[in-house]
């Protein structure tokens, strides 16, 4: 990869509670399953707050409206492959129905307590900073770069 290719990823992710338990969204890549809160990436001239917005309603068909930065952190891949650069918003539902969009990386969803949060697989690798934010603690808005295979 040569240096024009390489860039950092920005990606929104919307902190949505119902009920005390978060919103995740289950991804199945290579026989394996993983959990992510909804978001996804910024594009060029889109604020981080209408890419949040988009991407919800493509991935769950949820309206939401995006509030506060609650925490970032960084996962560069050690091998230089990839960057991404993690904003997690706090989010208010906003109407729409639940359900699964197109893309075929999708296979799950649904609201989760904060002890079913501490045994998933989640990427980035942020179980105890999401749980830690289900059960109203105080942490860093940056948690510095956390990358995990």
């Amino acid at each position: 990869m040569n240096e024009l290719q390489k860039s950092v990823r920005v990606r929104a992710a919307a902190l949505v509670v119902r009920d005390g338990k978060l919103l995740m969204i289950g991804h199945s890549k290579d026989g394996r399953k993983y959990w992510l809160v909804p978001g996804g990436g910024v594009d060029f001239g889109e604020s981080v707050t209408e890419a949040l917005s988009r991407e919800l309603v493509e991935e769950l068909s949820l309206a939401v409206e995006p509030s506060d930065l609650v925490f970032s952190c960084d996962s560069i891949d050690p091998s230089g492959h990839r960057h991404v650069l993690n904003l997690f918003f706090s989010c208010s539902e906003n109407g729409g129905e639940l359900k699964l969009g197109d893309d075929p990386r999708l296979c799950d969803f649904g609201f989760f307590s904060a002890d079913e949060i501490a045994s998933m697989k989640v990427f980035p690798p942020c179980a105890a900073q999401l749980v830690a934010y289900l059960n109203g603690e105080k942490q860093p808005v940056y948690m510095g770069s956390i990358w995990e295979e």
